[in-house]
């Protein structure tokens, strides 16, 4: 896993590098290679991704493979003969054409057109002025062996190295080395027989805290070169992996390892992200004892899991299964049979036989000698090479694999191939919820105007009550300078009548300004509300928008990723196919008349430029 990484991310970088793939589609990609992994647990190499994906021919593909079996630096002598793209100067006055490659790590000179005869006014110090106005004032041939070729008569038109520069020599990038398995429960080995090499299960990794588990080598920055003109000429980039610390672990001081924090599994993500789980051991059943597990790491038991028992964690490793409800993110591995349980598995799965089981995952499932009577739905293989399929219902993506379906007696087998029913809920969920967010953002869209409108009538009421309410201000100023004496009309301070009656219109004034004063504190608290409104309206608004956009990207990445990681609508059976065995692929169906011996059975066309389907039956040997 880890060297797929690295694989795919130097992949990536020199795709870019030549300019054949924008970082907008390798994100893309990316993304579809990591949900192609999370829901089938396969990895598809990133420039297979791109293809699918229409992003990169195969003839592209393989220009950037090329690329990166050798990150050095061009050879010397291939640059040196790109003079046909080269930009080339003449001088009449000496007779010379200089010839700079594009790299400008040499310069070659030649005699013009018609100019051959040696010694017209060409001398050592001629020449070298000529080459200084081109800029070429480095790594020149030494004088001797520039004035041996222009004594001579004629001059050959073979251009001539009049320089060398001093390429850059490439660094040696930093490498991301793991410290630990990082792919420990391997399904088995298929082997050319069809037979299934069970001894190579792997064994679950535990450390200690502190352990290593990651180290980044510092690398080579390489040393610069330098041109015929003189510039700097800097060493190729190179790719600079990123390490990425995950729960249970800590980087290093330096920042160039990762260690353990607490003791448990180690796990690589497709994200290239390092974390470590708690392991928990169980000596003995799952069962009265230790009561249902939930457990947020690696579970290990050395006996089964009891009838009535629930069991949830990262992964699981145990004897044998009875009557229980299993739900694992990654990987179960069961070295016994698993009896009337329901199992949702995020990984691969494999066990000895299963019976009148309901299971639902995501990777491989491998079975040693029988399923009875089960209801199975992953989205990988479904490979039971050296045993029986009897009375069960199969969907399986990646098409399945059996010595022998059905028996006499037995309900006949339905086998569903091709589908992807993950990427069918997943779509129609993501439908759903469109749908919905876009139900809200009409109702929202709907409310906005009327929120202003609100707040805006609000708005122009409390205009008209200020302006009402200046005008109150203004004519009790004038009443008060009246009862001063001072104004234009000064009351008499004598006339009594007049100073009590400008009194009792300054205190009428007064309480209309304060009704005014309340019906403005309302009406702005009511300006207020109606502010906020708008613009909970406006930022709900924005949101709805994001979110549906999240949404429509999610439903493109989904498609994408059925295009790049389609199914395989194929049955293999190396042993007897039993008659009524119905087959069930995306076009096409078919129950099976009698019964058939090493038979291959696929959903394909029927010819390769047709868009008509059919099961086609053929030998398996």
């Amino acid at each position: 896993m880890a060297g797929m990484l690295n694989t795919d991310k130097r992949f990536g970088d020199i795709a870019i590098d030549m300019q054949l793939l924008s970082k907008e589609k390798l994100d893309r990609a990316l993304v579809v290679q990591e949900l192609i992994f999370s829901r089938s647990k396969v990895h598809m190499a990133v420039g297979k991704v791109l293809k699918e994906m229409g992003a990169l021919t195969q003839e592209q593909i393989d220009s950037i493979l090329a690329a990166q079996t050798d990150l050095k630096a061009e050879d010397d002598e291939n640059c040196q003969c790109q003079l046909p793209d080269a930009d080339e100067a003449a001088s009449d006055e000496i007779s010379l054409t200089l010839t700079l490659p594009k790299d400008k790590l040499s310069a070659f000179i030649s005699p013009s057109e018609g100019h051959r005869k040696g010694g017209q006014g060409l001398t050592l110090e001629v020449v070298k002025e000529f080459l200084k106005s081109r800029s070429v004032v480095s790594g020149l041939v030494d004088d001797q062996v520039l004035m041996d070729y222009i004594a001579q008569d004629p001059l050959p038109m073979k251009p001539f190295k009049v320089a060398q520069g001093i390429p850059a020599i490439p660094g040696k990038p930093s490498e991301i080395i793991y410290h630990f398995d990082t792919d420990p429960l391997r399904i088995g080995t298929l082997q050319d027989d069809g037979t299934m090499d069970w001894k190579n299960r792997g064994d679950i990794p535990l450390v200690k805290a502190g352990d290593l588990l990651v180290e980044k080598t510092k690398g080579d920055p390489g040393q610069p070169g330098t041109t015929v003109c003189g510039k700097e000429l800097p060493p190729p980039r190179m790719r600079n992996p990123k390490l990425k610390s995950g729960k249970g672990t800590q980087r290093s001081e330096d920042g160039l390892q990762i260690l353990a924090k607490v003791e448990g599994t180690p796990k690589l993500s497709s994200d290239g992200k390092v974390f470590v789980f708690n392991m928990l051991n169980i000596d003995g059943d799952i069962g009265v004892e230790t009561g249902h597990i939930e457990y947020d790491g690696y579970i290990e038991s050395t006996g089964g899991v009891n009838s009535g028992y629930t069991v949830r964690g990262k992964g699981l490793r145990t004897a044998e299964i009875q009557d229980a409800t299993i739900e694992i993110e990654e990987d179960l591995v069961c070295h016994g049979g698993i009896y009337g349980s329901t199992l949702k598995v995020g990984g691969n799965m494999k066990a000895s036989h299963i019976h009148n089981c309901t299971i639902e995952m995501l990777g491989e499932l491998v079975v040693e000698k029988e399923v009875f009577d089960s209801a199975i739905e992953t989205n990988g293989r479904c490979l039971i090479v050296e045993g029986k399929i009897i009375g069960t219902k199969v969907d399986a993506k990646k098409g399945v694999y059996a010595k022998d379906i059905g028996s006499e007696g037995s309900t006949p087998c339905v086998l569903t191939v091709g589908y992807d029913r993950q990427y069918e809920r997943d779509m129609a969920a993501c439908k759903t919820e469109k749908d919905e967010l876009k139900q809200q953002l009409t109702e929202a869209e709907k409310a906005y105007p009327q929120s202003n409108q609100e707040l805006e009538s609000i708005s122009r009421e409390i205009g008209a009550l200020a302006q009402e309410q200046d005008k109150y201000m203004l004519q009790k100023r004038q009443f008060e300078e009246q009862l001063r004496g001072e104004g234009p009309n000064p009351v008499d301070e004598n006339d009594e009548e007049e100073k009590m009656m400008l009194e009792e219109m300054i205190a009428e004034l007064v309480e209309k300004n304060s009704e005014l004063d309340t019906r403005l504190r309302t009406l702005m608290a009511k300006e207020d509300k109606a502010r906020m409104l708008s613009a909970g309206v406006e930022k709900r608004l924005k949101i709805l928008g994001e979110h549906i956009e999240k949404i429509s990207e999610k439903i493109e990445v989904l498609e994408a990723s059925q295009e790049v990681d389609p199914g395989i609508p194929e049955l293999k059976v190396s042993g007897t196919l039993s008659n009524k065995t119905e087959i069930i692929g995306p076009h096409k169906e078919i129950t099976i008349p009698q019964d058939m011996q090493s038979v291959r059975i696929a959903d394909t066309k029927v010819d390769p430029d047709s868009n008509r389907y059919q099961m086609k039956i053929s030998n398996l040997r």
